[in-house]
């Protein structure tokens, strides 16, 4: 699809009431806002698990007023849908242990080209019992301690401050406003000095003027 139908498709389905569905390739993974749906069908599993991050961010995001479900379609008894599927359970447990907060950090939690590995060596040696068991064991060890160090490292704040260090920063910045170079004192700095050295200029309106001429030593 060309842009502008890309857009029409966007507009009829956050606009018209009648638009159910909206198919998308990745291309709708990031970048567009359509909370107007709370449900996500992921029909194909990109390398890097930080799409799907990305991709549910597309409905659960600001302005969502319902609770989002998300589906991940794996091709059943294929080696690298069987290692796909120990992620996902894996993920889904951390997420009721972290409290739905594991997408937050996914992306960190489990590197694209890592998995992507994972997945051509589940595709060339699968059927291989100690390939399978160490695939396995690697999808496992991303235990929930590393996974609350990353939320943690995402945390907008991590402690919060009492009334007396709130007044303390409050002081602090009006000090630091009080000390700042003023808009005015850099004006009359300017059109004082601009004068001396013979340039001309003439107020048009309040904090507007025109310059008529400028000295060659500043031109220069």
């Amino acid at each position: 699809m060309g842009r502008e139908e890309r857009r029409k498709g966007q507009e009829a389905f956050t606009q018209d009431i009648e638009v159910q569905v909206l198919i998308a390739t990745d291309a709708a993974g990031e970048g567009i806002n359509l909370q107007r749906a709370h449900l996500m069908v992921n029909y194909d599993l990109p390398w890097n698990p930080n799409r799907l991050e990305q991709r549910f961010g597309r409905i659960h995001r600001i302005g969502q007023t319902e609770v989002c479900h998300l589906w991940n379609l794996v091709a059943k008894g294929t080696r690298e849908g069987d290692v796909y599927l120990a992620l996902l359970k894996k993920i889904e447990a951390e997420q009721k242990a972290l409290e739905g907060k594991v997408f937050d950090v996914l992306g960190k939690a489990i590197a694209g080209t890592e998995l992507r590995e994972l997945l051509i060596e589940a595709i060339r040696y699968g059927d291989q019992p100690e390939v399978r068991d160490r695939l396995n064991q690697v999808v496992h060890d991303k235990d929930q301690q590393r996974l609350r160090e990353l939320l943690e490292e995402r945390a907008l704040a991590r402690d919060s401050m009492d009334i007396a260090k709130v007044q303390q920063i409050r002081e602090e910045m009006e000090r630091a406003e009080a000390r700042r170079l003023q808009p005015h004192f850099i004006a009359f700095f300017f059109l004082e000095a601009f004068t001396q050295l013979g340039g001309t200029l003439r107020q048009r309106e309040p904090q507007r003027y025109e310059i008529s001429h400028v000295p060659a030593v500043i031109r220069n």
